[in-house]
């Protein structure tokens, strides 16, 4: 028996690339349908609405809608100062979308899909990745999870845990968390990799980047090495490594999906219209992959 396994990417407002493919399943019960799910940052806040039972259109409205106000910057003046936005209407946009569910909600609403979501315990030095399988994580309010998971330093603030750890945004260590998610589900539900059938919906990130030749990065100096390398991987671009290891791990399939290139900041609201038309231009290819994704046996 096949498991299905979808990765939702994070990628801030660019995450509406996933739910706008999502949107043309017209599945109002897409995790009836499969194995497991997870995501993080966006992704994860995405994956956490959807095991609330939530459509991929009324996700895709509620961030289009409240977008401008979620990347509303703090200061105009002082770009120094961070966070850059505050997390209030984020939060109040998710309660929009998924109420006052908790974590055990998930399995009660589809006991047959597993629910992963990853934050990274910047106290301690190590992931905490949240699920719905051994009930220990059963009582966490997935409001809760979906800020932590969407805190990413300089964007939103650092999320306090009940034993006063800092967490952050577990996509700062795998933004396309295919690694955490398949390595969490043969430990905690017994399947191996070769039962798994794994379909990664990216967020546009590492199509856009433009890799540099030996004779550049030859000559690069330290602050070259912060912003062209440094940050990129840490901020957006660690999903060759997700890549890798999802192409090494012997899953009985692997779709990566990430057909959408978007460059510049992931808070850009204005790319909106960008988004959308450029998914419909792959509508039909993310349909073809999806048919071949969900009748693979």
């Amino acid at each position: 028996m096949r498991t299905k396994v979808l990765v939702l990417g994070g990628g801030g407002y660019f995450g509406l690339i996933n739910t706008t493919f999502l949107s043309y399943l017209e599945d109002p019960d897409l995790c009836s349908s499969i194995g497991s799910i997870s995501g993080c940052s966006i992704g994860g806040i995405e994956a956490c609405a959807l095991m609330a039972g939530a459509s991929a259109k009324e996700i895709q409205e509620a961030f289009i809608e409240h977008g401008p106000a979620i990347f509303k910057p703090m200061s105009k003046v002082n770009q120094l100062k961070i966070p850059w936005y505050s997390d209030e209407p984020l939060e109040e946009t998710i309660k929009q979308v998924i109420g006052d569910q908790t974590i055990g909600d998930t399995k009660k609403r589809y006991p047959n899909t597993s629910l992963f979501v990853p934050t990274l315990n910047l106290s301690r030095g190590c992931m905490k990745v949240y699920d719905n399988v051994d009930g220990t994580d059963d009582p966490v309010p997935l409001l809760d999870v979906c800020l932590e998971t969407s805190a990413a330093c300089f964007y939103f603030p650092t999320r306090c845990n009940y034993s006063g750890d800092a967490i952050i945004d577990g996509g700062l260590r795998e933004v396309v968390p295919v690694l955490t998610h398949t390595t969490g589900l043969k430990k905690h539900c017994g399947i191996p990799f070769e039962d798994m059938d794994v379909f990664v919906l990216g967020a546009g990130n590492d199509t856009a980047r433009i890799y540099p030749r030996y004779r550049d990065v030859n000559n690069w100096g330290a602050m070259d090495w912060l912003m062209k390398f440094l940050l990129n991987d840490v901020t957006g671009s660690n999903e060759s490594t997700s890549y890798f290891w999802g192409s090494q791990l012997g899953f009985h399939s692997f779709e990566w999906f990430n057909p959408v290139a978007i460059a510049g900041s992931m808070a850009d609201v204005t790319q909106t219209k960008y988004m959308l038309e450029t998914c419909d231009m792959y509508k039909d290819l993310f349909l073809h992959k999806w048919e071949e994704f969900m009748t693979k046996e």
